[in-house]
């Protein structure tokens, strides 16, 4: 919602401090997510996604917003035809632009096993590991080499997309690209609170004191 009401300048300035939380301009934002949440049948901050998407199959619900990896539960999970049984469509506003995350794997330091783990990284890194995995998942590949007629229907347009130069790519919050972990939890204690208060001077408020005290 921040990132379809205030464009990917403004939204990318609110992890870089250019944008203020307590502007005029974030509190509508927020006052049009306030007319989102009155819509929906969201009880929590907490609610997960999965759920979501199982009540617009069930035809509960009319949409519900997700990354791609929906695609990868709705085509292969749910056996259901992109543009048959499901279509997609950008999130209000963000035409144009990638929010992006990446899936990782870490080695931690002093793993049992460091050599099969170094393998699997090294598979995992690979364009036969990247076009094994993202197909499933329903993610698109980091390599630029990988093989795009492995990525069909929605993730062909995904693909096309993310390589398009013209496409304007801003950092996901969820998974700490634009905030670290103290950041980002409390961001999530504050919209825990904004989902049952409906208060968006004092979410942004909570937000702008969490910005300061985590840099």
């Amino acid at each position: 919602m921040l990132l379809g009401e205030l464009g990917p300048d403004k939204y990318t300035g609110l992890w870089t401090g250019k944008t203020d939380w307590k502007s005029a301009e974030v509190t509508a934002a927020l006052d049009t997510f306030n007319k989102v949440l009155a819509a929906s049948d969201i009880k929590s901050s907490a609610a997960d996604w999965q759920p979501a998407a199982d009540r617009v199959i069930d035809g509960a619900a009319v949409y519900t917003v997700m990354g791609d990896w929906l695609d990868g539960y709705l085509g292969r999970a749910k056996k259901l035809t992109f543009k048959t049984d499901y279509d997609v469509a950008a999130s209000p506003g963000s035409s144009g632009v990638y929010d992006f995350l990446s899936d990782s794997f870490t080695l931690p330091i002093g793993a049992k096993h460091r050599a099969a783990a170094e393998k699997w990284l090294t598979e995992c890194g690979s364009v036969q590991g990247q076009d094994l995995f993202n197909p499933q998942k329903g993610s698109i590949p980091a390599r630029t080499d990988a093989d795009k007629a492995k990525y069909q229907n929605y993730l062909a347009t995904a693909l096309k997309d993310w390589q398009d130069p013209a496409t304007k790519i801003v950092g996901s919050l969820t998974h700490g690209v634009v905030a670290n972990n103290a950041f980002g939890s409390e961001i999530d204690t504050a919209l825990g609170i904004f989902v049952q208060k409906r208060d968006p001077a004092a979410f942004g408020a909570a937000i702008a004191k969490a910005y300061a005290d985590t840099k």
